[in-house]
C-alpha cells in the first residue's frame, strides 16, 4: 500500500516538474518566427509551439543560423500537414 502511494506522488511530482520546465522554456522564447515547409513560410507563435513540441523548443533556442534568421526550415513535411498540426 504504501509503495503505490510513493509511486503515485513520484508520478504527479513529475508531472507538475515537466509542466513547469515547458512553461519556463516557453517563456525564455517569445515572439514569432518563421517554419519554411516546402516553398511556405508559415508564421508561428514560438512560444506556443515550444510548449507542445520539445523538437521546436530546442530548435528556437539553438544557437543555429536559423535562430540568428527566425527562419526554421523543416523537410520531410508536407506544409499543408504542417499547418493541420498547428
Amino acid at each position: 500500500s504504501g509503495g503505490w502511494t510513493s509511486i503515485k506522488m513520484t508520478l504527479v511530482v513529475r508531472i507538475y516538474w515537466n509542466a513547469w520546465n515547458h512553461i519556463a522554456t516557453a517563456l525564455e522564447i517569445a515572439g514569432t518566427a518563421i517554419v519554411c515547409v516546402e516553398e511556405a513560410e508559415i508564421v508561428v507563435n514560438a512560444a506556443y509551439l515550444s510548449n507542445w513540441s520539445e523538437f521546436f523548443c530546442a530548435y528556437f533556442k539553438s544557437d543555429m543560423e536559423e535562430a540568428k534568421n527566425c527562419k526554421f526550415p523543416v523537410q520531410d513535411c508536407a506544409s499543408a500537414n504542417f499547418r493541420e498540426l498547428l
